[in-house]
């Protein structure tokens, strides 16, 4: 005999299935009605049928099982996709080369300013090494750094983001031959003057390009790729790094060999390196940015490996203009309304302040004390400064070893355990005589210049170019880079102005005071960048700065001392259901969902 069935209970039991299949139809026709919106003024109607399937890709990509219509080579693009298997396109590989080649440029003609007192720099020898000569020696390096804070956003807007890098290339050959030519005069303060304006137009060029190719890099990458290819451009400065101290080291005993070797190498990579734009294509969301979306879906055709994929990015940058049309109309506003909204915008202010706070800590805390530490312990310990110069190859390679697994890492967590490392080692030297200890002093300075270019210059320049929001990214890089140039040119003045007047105690104690407060700033500041998307980016700055601060310490401080110390059963739950902050849009930072997962 069956038993009875509560009629009540059973339509209870098969209500929501009903619902939940009403909804997902409702939501589905939804955004197959959005696509086609989309797809008819922007001259896609031939390409309707992939957007559609992006559109729904873009709502929720974890459930692409829905979609009906998948080819078999789009369903194993997205296989590839969820298992995390880097697959890339011929075209993205092509795009890639021109940054990394110039990033190498950039690398030997910043080797004065990211280490001041290995690599002097005084205009070819016009300037001793005195006060005046140090103070006009970074002249170029101070003026440039502040015109192309302005410049970067004003020709990435007008000509794009290959359009600015090949105006910077052009505009680094050009100076690299006036320099050249500035030999031919006979009179001193001539070649002083017409070096220093060379010098300007070299600075201005390279930080164009500097800027433009890591926003160039972050738009054209993957989301599950940005962090491994943007590390390409500090990659390939150490190796810039390495070319300036192979020809320091093997050329330097022979002076009429040296500068032809150098100036004709100088000259080939500046040549040739403006060519190798010809190989990559406009970013994507340049075109978005403009209104060519036809052009921008055909970028990312190019770009990626499936046309299922380009039409998901694609749509997924649309919804993001869609929803913030009062951002998009700021992208024609002049130079001080686009700083000014940085610093008044909630979501921008805070991605501002960690960026800044990123690169101060990178550029204050970064290779300039350090070395110059590392100098000084080496004139005590009566070494050339061959030896000196030799940690920067020993910098690269452990670069390249460790360049395959740092990448997956946390952003945050690889950049605070680099600067608590740091910090460490500059605490510890400040109570080792380094006349008696020589050799462990070395060994500890070796080590933390290799920590402070591996650890903070792997990840400064990457989190810079993937925090600020797609309307605003080039002002929020051009100002990032400025304020990092800032402080590296400061750094680099106080140490040839105080070298000699101080002792190496003193020294050892302002490294370790800027390591510690570096430190505090990027803890209470830097938030997690890992795995977002550019347009999900914001998502990540909804909280406001006091929250995750008090999020933060409780999380890191109060929580374990209660659990492990007091013995309380803690439970450590995501922001948003501790009544701290309450947002439609949950805070997904990684440390927190990993750690709400616990019991």
């Amino acid at each position: 005999m069956e038993e009875p069935v509560d009629a009540h209970t059973s339509r209870g039991y098969q209500q929501p299935r009903s619902f939940s299949s009403c909804n997902h139809d409702s939501n589905a026709r939804r955004i197959l009605l959005a696509a086609d919106e989309f797809v008819t003024p922007y001259r896609l109607d031939h390409v309707r049928d992939v957007i559609r399937k992006g559109a729904l890709l873009a709502d929720d990509p974890s459930d692409w099982e829905r979609v009906e219509g998948l080819a078999p080579s789009e369903e194993s693009a997205l296989i590839k996709e969820r298992n995390n298997y880097l697959s890339l396109s011929s075209m993205f590989v092509m795009s890639c080369v021109f940054p990394l080649v110039y990033a190498i440029i950039c690398g030997y003609t910043s080797a004065p300013l990211a280490f001041p007192y290995m690599f002097p720099y005084h205009f070819g020898g016009l300037l001793p090494g005195s006060h005046l000569g140090v103070m006009l020696q970074y002249i170029p390096f101070l003026s440039s750094t502040l015109v192309v804070c302005w410049l970067t956003p004003t020709l990435n807007r007008l000509w794009g983001r290959r359009g600015a890098m090949l105006a910077g290339s052009i505009g680094t050959f050009i100076a690299a031959v006036l320099l050249l030519s500035n030999s031919t005069f006979d009179s001193s303060w001539v070649k002083i003057v017409l070096a220093i304006t060379f010098s300007i137009l070299e600075r201005m060029s390279v930080g164009l390009t500097t800027c433009t190719c890591l926003i160039y890099l972050a738009e054209i990458c993957p989301s599950a790729a940005r962090g491994s290819i943007l590390t390409l451009y500090p990659l390939g400065m150490s190796i810039g790094y390495t070319l300036t101290s192979a020809g320091t080291i093997i050329l330097d005993g022979d002076q009429s060999v040296s500068p032809q070797l150098s100036t004709a190498f100088d000259l080939i990579l500046k040549g040739g390196c403006p060519f190798l734009i010809l190989l990559g294509w406009e970013s994507p969301r340049w075109y978005a940015r403009q209104g060519y979306w036809d052009k921008a879906f055909e970028s990312l055709r190019r770009l990626r490996t499936s046309d299922i994929l380009a039409a998901r990015d694609l749509y997924h940058i649309h919804t993001w203009y869609k929803e913030k049309e009062a951002a998009f109309e700021q992208q024609h506003s002049t130079f001080s309304k686009c700083s000014s909204r940085l610093l008044v915008d909630p979501h921008m202010r805070r991605a501002t302040l960690a960026s800044v706070s990123v690169m101060v800590a990178g550029s204050l805390a970064g290779t300039g004390l350090t070395t110059a530490a590392l100098v000084h312990v080496a004139y005590a310990c009566r070494l050339t400064m061959r030896f000196c110069v030799l940690i920067v190859p020993i910098t690269t390679l452990v670069f390249v070893v460790t360049k395959a697994g740092l990448p997956r890492l946390p952003r945050r967590q690889l950049y605070l355990a680099s600067l608590f490392f740091i910090f460490c080692i500059s605490f510890a030297l400040c109570f080792i005589p380094p006349l008696a200890f020589q050799l462990p002093t070395l060994i500890l300075l070796c080590i933390s210049s290799v920590i402070s270019v591996v650890g903070l210059g792997l990840v400064s320049f990457l989190y810079a170019a993937e925090v600020f929001p797609p309307s605003h990214r080039d002002v929020g890089v051009a100002l990032s880079i400025c304020i990092y140039q800032i402080c590296q040119i400061l750094v680099a003045a106080f140490i040839f102005l105080v070298w000699g007047k101080i002792d190496f105690h003193i020294l050892t104690w302002v490294l370790t005071v800027v390591n510690l407060l570096s430190l505090l700033a990027v803890y209470l500041f830097m938030r997690e960048s890992k795995q977002y998307t550019l347009e999900e980016m914001q998502s990540t700055f909804k909280m406001s700065t006091r929250e995750f601060i008090v999020y933060r310490l409780r999380t890191d401080f109060i929580n374990p001392f209660q659990r492990y110390v007091l013995r309380r059963r803690v439970r450590v739950q995501p922001v948003e259901a501790q009544g701290i902050a309450s947002y439609s849009v949950p805070y997904t930072d990684e440390e927190a969902v990993s750690l709400a997962s616990q019991p």
